[in-house]
């Protein structure tokens, strides 16, 4: 978390690319639900922020 967005991640790399993905980036929120999906690599991620570019970096990072 800081200033600019609020990020909450939980992955399970044994699991079996269940999902729940919420951004408000349309796209980098279908990219991370196909890495999911087919990496077979459970995912809940909720990622606001201020603006997309911020929501992006900071969830990658």
């Amino acid at each position: 978390m800081s200033k600019e967005t609020t990020i909450k991640v939980k992955v399970n790399l044994d699991g079996k690319g269940n999902y729940n993905i919420s951004t408000k980036v349309p796209f980098f929120t279908h990219m991370l639900q196909m890495i999911a999906k087919h990496a077979r690599i459970d995912m809940d991620i909720e990622a606001t922020g201020d603006l997309d570019h911020h929501v992006v970096e900071d969830a990658a990072i």
